[in-house]
């Protein structure tokens, strides 16, 4: 099997994806495990802000001003490279954040975050941004680094 990595650096190119894509994988360290689950998310002024369930178990068990990392994966499209010895199989665009978790207090960022996630999510009444936006946690990543590779391989 054939491998080609390629490190993305354009930043515009970077923020597209990540305001276009719905989900991706949230992961933190908890009683000394690793936890993972998809997630939806909004990205706003270079950090991620993560949605959860207050309800949920998983909730309690996120420590706060600890490490966590959010990942996207895109399946790309194929195209043929004249470079390429091989014939791809598929192509992926993947980015992740890393970062310290973080609980919004702020008003004025919770509203933010709020009207970007019900813009981005759909939900534009009132009476449906009210009811998404009280049992719902929101966790920023405060983001201390972003890495996006494309791979191609087959």
């Amino acid at each position: 099997m054939n491998k080609i990595i390629r490190q993305v650096r354009d930043l515009d190119l970077i923020e597209k994806e990540l305001n276009s894509n719905h989900a991706g994988v949230f992961a933190f360290i908890s009683n000394e495990q690793i936890c993972q689950f998809a997630a939806t998310y909004v990205y706003l002024n270079k950090n991620v802000y993560v949605f959860i369930n207050e309800t949920e178990e998983l909730h309690f068990n996120i420590r706060l001003n600890s490490e966590g990392s959010f990942t996207i994966i895109k399946h790309k499209h194929l195209s043929r490279v004249k470079k390429e010895e091989f014939i791809p199989i598929y192509s992926l665009f993947s980015i992740s954040i890393t970062g310290i978790l973080k609980n919004l207090t702020e008003q004025k960022i919770i509203d933010d975050v709020t009207n970007s996630y019900l813009l981005k999510y759909g939900k534009k009444t009132e009476e449906l941004k009210n009811k998404i936006s009280s049992p719902v946690k929101i966790i920023l990543i405060d983001t201390q680094e972003i890495q996006a590779f494309e791979e191609t391989g087959g």
